[in-house]
């Protein structure tokens, strides 16, 4: 594709999931573009290695200003003239930051609402729709994905038997299921292999009940979790950003998506993913806990087996 379009300025918000799903079609405006300079968090910019694609953190003081009613055009339009397009899903419906961007931008602007999905639409639909472009496939966004290693990550690779990485965790309480352990335990007595619990800062700030594992994975920066999850046998997770990257990846994996999800808009997109959806809130448990009730430890384990090589 022609890269005569000069330099594109994307900002884009959202959680680690969210992110995920927008890089077919940041990896397809880094075709459309000379160059694309993103404005994201820089936990999940940190797992980019594209050559067109460089970074600016959220906090970057011109993405600061154009927020503010006492914005000065002319402090900040040598610093934005570089850019000959802007595609932003951060500030939809803030009458400043709209006004401003228009202020200091010479060509194209464009504000989109970070979430307006059709029916059914999946968010790599949408945010590719907002754009007029075809998502870049799966295959050619993991290429772009940076990996790092470590000595923890290097003693992985040596230990006998199957691999099983479990994320317990999520963004919300009530997306998490209650089965982890018992699947541990089970999955253990079945295969004699080793499991892996991953730990991030949510699950660390909030408490999250951890099974009992053969290692912990705990505050690893994302490059090494990708990493990580390439030397597994097999994951389970939440509907979590963490199982987004997994899926994405080609890890053999199982996502738990219960009824605080929308599958139809934020299912894990691979190629070895099997989804386990309970939309109706358990009827002893209530809305707020996706229980073993909804998906039983047998369940998952059944799928491990099915998706097993």
């Amino acid at each position: 594709m022609s890269q005569s379009n000069g330099v594109a300025l994307v900002l884009f918000p959202g959680a680690l999931g969210d992110f995920l799903l927008f890089l077919p079609t940041l990896f397809a405006l880094a075709e459309r573009h000379e160059e694309v300079v993103l404005v994201a968090r820089a936990e999940w910019t940190a797992l980019l290695a594209h050559p067109r694609v460089r970074c600016w953190p959220p906090e970057h003081p011109a993405v600061a200003a154009l927020f503010r009613e006492s914005f000065i055009a002319a402090d900040w339009q040598n610093l934005f003239s570089e850019f000959q397009h802007v595609y932003s899903w951060t500030g939809y419906g803030i009458a400043p930051f709209s006004a401003n961007l228009a202020k200091v931008t010479r060509y194209r602007s464009a504000v989109f609402p970070f979430r307006a999905f059709q029916p059914s639409e999946h968010a790599i639909d949408y945010y590719s729709r907002c754009v007029g472009l075809r998502p870049v496939n799966l295959a050619d966004v993991v290429s772009y994905i940076r990996f790092s290693s470590s000595p923890l990550l290097q003693r992985l690779q040596g230990l006998p038997g199957p691999l099983l990485a479990v994320h317990p965790g999520s963004g919300a309480i009530a997306k998490n299921w209650q089965g982890f352990p018992s699947l541990v335990a089970r999955w253990k007595k079945a295969t004699r292999g080793q499991v892996i619990v991953l730990l991030g800062p949510a699950e660390l700030e909030r408490g999250t009940a951890v099974p009992r594992a053969d290692v912990q994975f705990v505050g690893r920066p994302l490059p090494e979790v990708a990493a990580l999850l390439r030397i597994v046998s097999f994951y389970v997770g939440n509907d979590s950003g963490v199982s987004h990257l997994a899926a994405l990846l080609g890890t053999r994996t199982v996502v738990l998506m219960g009824p605080q999800s929308t599958p139809q808009h934020w299912r894990p997109h691979g190629d070895r993913v099997f989804i386990v959806s309970a939309p109706a809130p358990c009827v002893q448990c209530g809305p707020t806990r996706l229980c073993e009730h909804l998906v039983s430890s047998s369940d998952v384990l059944e799928l491990l087996a099915r998706a097993h090589p």
